[in-house]
């Protein structure tokens, strides 16, 4: 049927016509072709089973417009073939790529105490036990999400060579990942990893609202120790990002596009129209919500959402407990929901190939 549907669609690109030769109806018949071709590509993923890619090609068939949806049809068209390419990658590839990703990781580590030992840094601020230093991941918090996520493909000599990168790069979202992973990853060690990070976590919101001098010196040991932390105690980033999470909620739920959301890119460009009505009423953070399922459901609706549960519920029903892939996959997923990985080129491409290596 769908070859049918293919030869019939062939032909009829070639009476695809132009009332005069214009750059305008130029315009106009590539999007009839590209309409098409979308079309066909929706039947025929739905068709085959890759149901979130057919979610996708379908949002964009019923919201296209005219060419401003072009990037984000090149966009998730990228992400469709590199995900058939990896899902056509032989079993040895996948014995060979976690020692590749723990080798770079090690790397990631050595750039981290470099940078630490070599860039001057101020030291009128505070006392700390080392300064905090980020990879080649753009940010301190993205490169200690990789680390936690291939983590779990290290044995323990592996922990070693990471271990360097994970104290410089500092981040509490990573450490968070990086519990879960090694919770996943070795079960009988999950409850004392979970009593860890419970007193932790305790110890950071307990020491946050302790008194302090009229200077604001520390007057409370944990306060010392939090503070001499390379990233500090602050945690006005996740105040801003459960602000900026609440107000897409709102906004997303009091409009018109609940089913195909508002677009994208729409999300970071009303953060920063919200950031600069706050005034001194706090900040938002810009450029992301930090929270992928959160900002594709405002961009693209319960639609968009339907995607990413119809992608991510068939690798969730296959994960095993004490499998290395489980856990990495678990990390960035759990990760996204207070960061953007997913949105990163090389952190959204190992969440690609991890899935891909589960959905076998």
């Amino acid at each position: 049927m769908l070859d049918l549907i293919a030869v019939l669609a062939t032909v009829g690109a070639t009476c695809n016509p132009l009332s005069i030769v214009a750059q305008r109806e130029l315009a106009r018949a590539r999007d009839t072709w590209l309409f098409g071709v979308l079309a066909l590509g929706t039947a025929w993923l739905a068709w085959h089973g890759h149901y979130w890619l057919a979610i996708m090609a379908l949002w964009h068939l019923v919201t296209w417009r005219d060419e401003s949806l072009r990037s984000s049809v090149l966009l998730w068209g990228g992400v469709g073939a590199t995900w058939f390419f990896l899902r056509a990658l032989p079993p040895w590839a996948f014995d060979l790529l976690p020692w590749v990703w723990l080798a770079w990781g090690a790397v990631q580590s050595v750039i981290c105490v470099y940078t630490w030992r070599r860039l001057e840094w101020p030291t009128a601020n505070r006392p700390t036990l080392g300064k905090r230093t980020k990879g080649t991941f753009g940010s301190p918090v993205l490169t200690a999400i990789y680390l936690a996520a291939v983590a779990p493909f290290a044995p323990w000599w592996g922990w070693v060579l990471l271990a360097p990168g994970i104290w410089f790069t500092n981040s509490w979202t990573a450490a968070l990942g990086l519990a879960l992973g090694a919770a996943w990853r070795s079960p009988s060690i999950a409850l004392v990893i979970a009593i860890v990070v419970l007193a932790a976590f305790l110890l950071l919101f307990v020491s946050k609202y302790r008194e302090r001098d009229v200077m604001g010196t520390a007057t409370w040991w944990s306060q010392r120790v939090l503070e001499s932390l390379p990233r500090g105690d602050s945690v006005d980033g996740w105040y801003a990002r459960a602000m900026g999470a609440r107000l897409l909620l709102y906004y997303w739920w009091h409009s018109d596009r609940r089913w195909l959301g508002h677009g994208p890119g729409t999300a970071p460009r009303q953060l920063m129209r919200w950031n600069s009505r706050l005034k001194d009423r706090g900040e938002l953070l810009n450029g992301s919500c930090h929270c992928d399922v959160l900002e594709t459901l405002y961009e693209m609706g319960l639609v968009g959402l339907a995607a990413v549960v119809a992608f991510g519920l068939p690798i969730l029903m296959r994960l095993q407990l004490g499998d290395p892939w489980s856990a990495a996959w678990l990390v960035l997923a759990v990760v996204s929901l207070g960061h953007w990985p997913m949105r990163h080129p090389a952190l959204g491409l190992l969440f690609l190939t991890v899935s891909a290596r589960l959905a076998y």
